[in-house]
């Protein structure tokens, strides 16, 4: 729905930020991955890590093929006890974006040209794009 199919971020920003068409008004779901070693002063028992998603976000997490399950709201952590390791952990995040840049998007295409149909009218081409996406903690997206 007029995404590109894959990108690279570099940094962790929010869709809205992003210079490819499409990326701005996407809805829906997007993974995120990264390989990672533990640095040698980190000790893989030492309990809960965090993770970190924007108010109205989904997200499913999965740590070296576990399910750590879905974080729908705050404090966004997953116990990572016995699963983490110190070298070739796989992280990836699945988070889900709602529709409204969707919508704010198509209001400014012709009618026969948007992804989308609904009766909500408060949501205007004029309407500021919400953040979205997966950001570190202190940052919006």
């Amino acid at each position: 729905m007029g995404r590109p199919e894959s990108a690279d971020f570099p940094q962790l920003v929010s869709w809205t930020d992003r210079p490819e068409p499409g990326h701005p008004l996407y809805s829906g779901t997007a993974t995120y991955h990264k390989t990672f070693d533990l640095p040698e002063t980190a000790k893989p028992a030492a309990g809960c890590s965090s993770i970190w998603a924007t108010s109205g976000k989904l997200a499913q997490v999965r740590l070296n093929g576990q399910d750590l399950g879905v974080l729908w709201s705050t404090p966004f952590r997953v116990e990572v006890t016995g699963i983490l390791k110190p070298v070739g952990n796989r992280l990836e995040i699945d988070v889900v974006n709602f529709w409204p840049n969707r919508i704010i998007g198509d209001q400014s295409l012709p009618e026969e040209k948007r992804f989308t149909k609904t009766n909500i009218r408060k949501l205007t081409k004029d309407t500021p794009l919400m953040p979205s996406g997966f950001a570190r903690p202190g940052e919006s997206a």
